[in-house]
């Protein structure tokens, strides 16, 4: 029976009345099918990997937003510095104190290195993307008196007061900690004013392995 069966389904295969045209538009069907689950499948993988560049432009816009932003936030702290002691020195020459006039050069020269090192930093994030994550040992009584004396000019015209304790020795990336104590004395000299003038104190604590 078994043989029976096989040989009238192979010659269905090859009538021409209507079970042949049904089975011939079941062959089509069954091929059409096929391929339009390939499509299918082709689609849901474009949509995925659109989805996927949607998610790195978004990340990329974030970027550079944070980019542009370091820009002209990072950058503005030495620039600031270096007018205040070209003012000084101004008036200081307009004097006639010339001696006194050199006396601020070395400070001059330090907050200008100060924006050599943050252009080669910001130099470094356009070409990479994001920051450097580098870690090292990083000695904070010697970074913060680093960022402290990019400030020197305004502490001394506005009378800030800074107290800084002893500081420790961490684990971090030197040129993200560097920015974030600038933007902090920056905002702390900014907003922190009162009646008293600004203090600022800058310290740490140990509190169990933090």
């Amino acid at each position: 029976v078994g043989s029976e069966m096989c040989i009238r389904d192979s010659s269905t295969t090859n009538r021409t009345d209507e079970i042949g045209v049904m089975v011939q538009a079941a062959r089509v069907f069954s091929a059409k099918n096929r391929e339009t689950s390939q499509l299918l499948e082709q689609a849901r993988d474009l949509t995925e990997e659109l989805e996927m560049n949607r998610a790195d432009l978004a990340e990329t816009n974030a970027e550079l937003e944070q980019f542009v932003y370091t820009v002209s936030h990072d950058l503005k702290s030495p620039i600031v510095t270096a007018m205040g002691f070209l003012g000084l020195m101004q008036e200081e020459i307009d004097d006639g104190d010339y001696e006194s006039a050199a006396s601020f050069l070395p400070r001059l020269v330090a907050a200008n290195e100060r924006m050599a090192l943050l252009v080669d930093d910001l130099l470094d994030l356009s070409r990479i993307g994001r920051a450097d994550t580098e870690v090292t040992d990083v000695d904070l009584d010697a970074l913060v008196a680093n960022v402290l004396a990019g400030h020197d000019a305004r502490i001394a015209a506005d009378g800030v007061h800074v107290d800084v304790a002893p500081l420790p020795h961490i684990s971090g990336n030197e040129s993200r900690l560097i920015q974030v104590f600038d933007n902090l004395v920056t905002n702390a000299m900014k907003y922190g004013r009162s009646e008293e003038g600004v203090h600022i104190a800058i310290g740490a604590h140990r509190d169990e392995r933090e």
